[in-house]
């Protein structure tokens, strides 16, 4: 009885797993087949353990393989397919852009015929060029200026290069020179200028001015007039028949000792023709009324060539009564403040 007992509990001993009612004779599950894995599932079904698999639909793993198949997102073909720049081939065709044969065709853009209304003033016609002082020397019934004074030396061809000597000395290529015109050029003692101008075509004649200067002949009626120009910067220019030109300059006026009361007129015009005051009234005597730079407007003659504008000291009652006199054609007082070429 008592060897009975024990055999028994050594049974139970060496099956510590045993679960009732299960084969212990029966040989465990080979996993290295993946069909007597699927054996094995089949045993739980009806099983507690398969009823709560279903219940969460836990997917098996074989479900997997949808999600986990990358085919298509790893699919490049077209992304990494560089064909469609090809199509860059036209773009980076330069051989139009690179045919300059028009652009560079410049025959009408060289073709520098000047404008009708700028053939005066650029008439390249081979001349020479004329220049002038302004105001010019004294007249010979003053034989000097009462003060000192400055001078402007223009051309008639903008392009000119004009070369002159204070000294008497006659000019050369080597004296001092600058393009026309030459402003403010100055005289405070008896002076010789001497001067010529080159233009494009050839040299102009030279030409020699004296200006004196007494200040003693201040005690009567004298007068000077400087800065002279005719459009803006020279007292030299070129127009068009009739044209009307747009000057200004600096002037003083005065009359003598004698007659400190005396109405005096500073007439101007073209040649011998009056056109106008720059002063009209009573200046009293040296220093007398000075102004400018004062505007006044000039008319070119209708005739072709040169014309001198010149000044007068004339003393009338009134600007009116001075021109009806003739300043300009009678007067011994004229003196040379611009010229005028028209062409």
């Amino acid at each position: 009885m008592r060897l009975l007992v024990v055999v028994g509990l050594l049974s139970a001993c060496a099956s510590p797993l045993a679960v009732p009612g299960a084969d212990l004779g029966a040989s465990p599950p080979d996993t290295a087949h993946p069909t007597d894995m699927a054996e094995g599932e089949n045993d739980l079904a009806g099983t507690d353990l398969a009823n709560d698999l279903a219940a969460h639909d836990l997917a098996k793993p074989d479900d997997l393989a949808a999600p986990l198949d990358f085919a298509a997102p790893l699919d490049l073909a077209m992304p990494l397919d560089f064909a469609p720049p090809d199509d860059l081939a036209a773009p980076l065709d330069f051989a139009a852009p690179l045919d300059f044969a028009a652009p560079l065709d410049f025959a009408a853009p060289l073709d520098f015929t000047p404008p009708p209304d700028l053939t005066p003033p650029l008439d390249l016609s081979g001349k020479p060029p004329n220049v002038f002082s302004s105001i010019g020397p004294p007249p010979a019934f003053y034989a000097s200026w009462s003060a000192p004074l400055h001078i402007t030396l223009a051309a008639d061809d903008p392009l000119t290069t004009i070369y002159y000597t204070t000294d008497g000395s006659t000019p050369t290529l080597t004296s001092a020179h600058a393009l026309t015109p030459i402003i403010g050029l100055p005289i405070s003692v008896t002076t010789t200028v001497t001067y010529f101008g080159i233009n494009l075509a050839a040299q102009g004649v030279t030409t020699a001015d004296v200006y004196d200067v007494d200040t003693s002949t201040q005690a009567v009626s004298r007068y000077m007039v400087t800065d002279t120009t005719l459009d803006g910067t020279s007292p030299v220019v070129v127009a068009n028949p009739g044209q009307v030109l747009s000057a200004s300059a600096n002037w003083r006026i005065w009359v003598q000792g004698t007659c400190p009361g005396c109405a005096a007129q500073l007439v101007y015009g073209v040649d011998t023709t009056d056109q106008g005051c720059l002063y009209d009234g009573s200046p009293n005597v040296y220093p007398g009324v000075a102004g400018g730079p004062s505007a006044f407007t000039v008319t070119a003659p209708a005739s072709s060539g040169m014309h001198v504008v010149r000044v007068a000291h004339i003393e009338q009652t009134s600007c009116a009564a001075a021109m009806a006199q003739g300043a300009l054609a009678t007067r011994p007082t004229i003196a040379r403040i611009g010229v005028i070429f028209v062409r």
